[in-house]
């Protein structure tokens, strides 16, 4: 191509060569001068394209060489690729012939394995006589328990005999009184008879002295009567004493104690036989019934030993944590003895093993319950509150079954509730359980000062998982039930807030809102609810309202963060409605009430905006530019001033 283009330019500079010549003998001189100047010029600008196309030329040249190169390398590279290719497929084929004999070793180890699942099905099956063999004890276990059943209502049937025998005896001594009663009645009777004896026969000295005998007589029997009749009420009191107390403990469901103290040796036995089985089948039911027979008799002299073992049957199931737990309660309830000794020592074992870390472990062993002093339920309630502070994720399903068991034998300890909703509420999806255990809350203790938080709290965690109907009810409810409360009106404009945004009910969250500014006019949310009710006002149009609600602010708290920005808003929605006046005063009334606000400037030029476009007031609007001229002389908007101005006094 280059050359072609050499070749093209040679014989255009013969062509211009012969022109030049030709004409060179029909013109003048001078003419034939300036031609030759002008073929100069065209020579060298020719001269000059050819050296361009030459450099061009040799940079080609170069290049083609250096892609000869290239394609030399190229070559090279792709006959080493073919050689790799080669051994590549060399190796996989050796890859494929080991996958060939891996496979054939693998379907003879297939079948040694269906050889084996043979055998555990056969293990199996013997399970499963083993798992009959349970069931069938555990029927006998139930029908001891309803044979212990029948005993205990054969000895409920047992005392019944004695409360009739003991209101049989009652009743026979309520007669014999009667009879003191009816004798007593005689011998009074027979004294008036004697003493109007004595009346009449009061001359007869002898006579008279056998009568005051007899009399004597007479009383002394009276007053022994009395004397009878006294020890006779007093064991018949007594008796009636002891039928009312045993008539109140049955209704009362109270057992007597010596009935206790057999029922509880039963359960006692009962959990080490059970315990004494290691079956791995019901390990964790052999752990609920001990767990049952430690809450229900904290104060047996056995507990300790039974709660060591549920810690055992932790560990055999290999829940380290939830062992290590139970002998940390071991530890904080008994606080001394030998299996307090031995809880410590297995907590310390199984930070050794690295079955619980180290800083777990000294967290359990750093648990106190504050004295021996305090009852064994206190130190098992302060235990949990303890124990909820250290846990991780795992051990949350603890925490809550001991709270489930503590609430089954307390349920009027209040903080408890609160400790287990607390529990369920970081604990995952477990949001409607926690709302539950307050309701139940609320129920047992409808007076309790604190269950006007409960009431927010509710309506918290229906705010959260976004059920808005339910938690406006519960807030709206708090507020009702507990006006008086410091959160009242937080939860009040929550519940507004719900109305507003959330369920798109303006009416609803105007009374809401409303309703906290009436109320509590003095609350850190009563400024707060005036804006927010003026921003509704101003979505629904409704300017008016919103003057109405931001002068409120501008008034009554005019220390407000707010009230700079309520100013602003007054004086457009005055220009909404077509009141530039008052727009505009509300703009200067910015100035004089919060000159330093960073919006007062364009405030400031926006009223003179007013004045000179819409109320056609010239005099004002220069006026309020000079203002802004001699106090924000460094402001964007003192330029803008300045320009209008100029423009309006010329």
């Amino acid at each position: 191509m280059i050359k072609v283009r050499l070749l093209v330019l040679i014989m255009f500079v013969g062509i211009l060569s012969s022109s030049w010549v030709g004409a060179e003998e029909e013109k003048g001189v001078d003419e034939l001068q300036a031609e030759l100047n002008l073929s100069q010029i065209k020579l060298k600008r020719i001269s000059d394209q050819k050296d361009a196309l030459s450099k061009e030329y040799n940079a080609c040249v170069i290049e083609r060489d250096k892609n000869a190169e290239n394609i030399k390398q190229l070559t090279i590279s792709i006959n080493q690729k073919e050689d790799e290719k080669a051994k590549i497929q060399q190796d996989a084929k050796k890859e494929i012939d080991g996958i060939k004999k891996q496979l054939a070793d693998a379907m003879d180890e297939g079948i040694n394995l269906q050889a084996q699942l043979k055998e555990k099905m056969q293990v199996v099956k013997d399970k499963n006589a083993e798992i009959g063999t349970l069931n069938t004890r555990l029927s006998s276990e139930k029908e001891q328990s309803a044979i212990q059943q029948k005993d205990l209502q054969a000895q409920q049937g047992k005392l019944q005999k004695e409360i009739d025998g003991l209101t049989a005896t009652l009743k026979e001594k309520e007669n014999t009184i009667v009879k003191v009663e009816g004798q007593m009645t005689t011998i009074g009777n027979q004294l008036k008879e004697i003493s109007a004896t004595l009346e009449k026969y009061k001359t007869d000295e002898v006579q008279t002295a056998a009568l005051k005998e007899n009399l004597n007589k007479e009383k002394d029997a009276v007053q022994q009567s009395s004397i009878e009749m006294a020890k006779i009420k007093a064991e018949s009191t007594a008796l009636n004493n002891q039928l009312t107390e045993r008539l109140n403990q049955l209704m009362k469901g109270i057992v007597p104690e010596e009935i206790k103290k057999e029922q509880n040796q039963k359960q006692l036995d009962y959990a080490k036989r059970l315990n004494s089985m290691k079956l791995k089948e019901i390990n964790a039911y052999t752990i609920m019934e001990l767990e049952r027979y430690v809450a229900n008799y904290l104060g047996s002299e056995n507990s300790d030993e039974i709660q060591f073992a549920v810690g055992q049957l932790y560990e055999d199931g290999k829940k380290y944590n939830e062992a290590a737990a139970v002998y940390a309660k071991l530890i904080c309830i008994w606080t001394t003895g030998t299996f307090v000794s031995k809880a410590k020592g297995k907590i310390r074992d199984m930070e050794k093993a690295k079955k619980i870390t180290k800083k777990f472990s000294q967290k359990l062993l750093s648990l106190s319950c504050e004295g021996e002093s305090r009852k064994r339920e206190e130190k098992w309630f302060n235990y949990i509150k303890q124990l909820f502070t250290i846990v991780n994720t795992s051990l949350y399903p603890y925490i809550d079954h001991e709270l489930d068991e503590f609430l089954r034998c307390y349920p009027i300890v209040f903080d408890a509730y609160q400790v287990k909703v607390q529990n369920l509420l970081r604990m995952k999806n477990q949001e409607y359980l926690a709302i539950a255990t307050y309701v139940k809350t609320i129920q047992l203790y409808p007076n309790q000062p604190q269950i006007a938080q409960v009431y927010f709290e509710i309506g918290r965690i229906f705010d959260t998982i976004k059920d808005y109907q339910n938690a406006v009810s519960f807030y709206q409810d708090g507020v009702a039930k507990f006006p008086d409360n410091t959160n009242a009106p937080k939860y009040l404009l929550e519940s507004a807030r719900i109305w507003a945004n959330k369920l798109k009910n303006a009416n609803k969250a105007i009374k809401s809102y409303e309703t906290i500014i009436a109320a509590y006019p003095k609350s850190e949310q009563s400024p707060v609810a005036l804006f927010e009710l003026g921003r509704l006002f101003e979505q629904l149009k409704r300017y008016e309202q919103v003057i109405e609600a931001y002068n409120r602010i501008v008034k009554e708290y005019p220390q407000s963060s707010i009230a700079p920005l309520v100013l602003i808003t007054i004086g457009e929605c005055y220009e909404k409605i077509s009141d530039y006046e008052q727009a505009a005063n509300s703009y200067s009334q910015l100035y004089q009430q919060y000159p330093k606000d960073s919006r007062t400037p364009e405030m400031l030029y926006r009223a003179g905006q007013l004045q000179e476009d819409n109320l056609n007031s010239l005099d004002k609007a220069i006026e309020i530019y000079q203002l802004i001229l001699k106090n924000f002389a460094d402001n964007s908007y003192a330029k803008k001033a300045e320009g209008r101005i100029k423009k309006l006094t010329k």
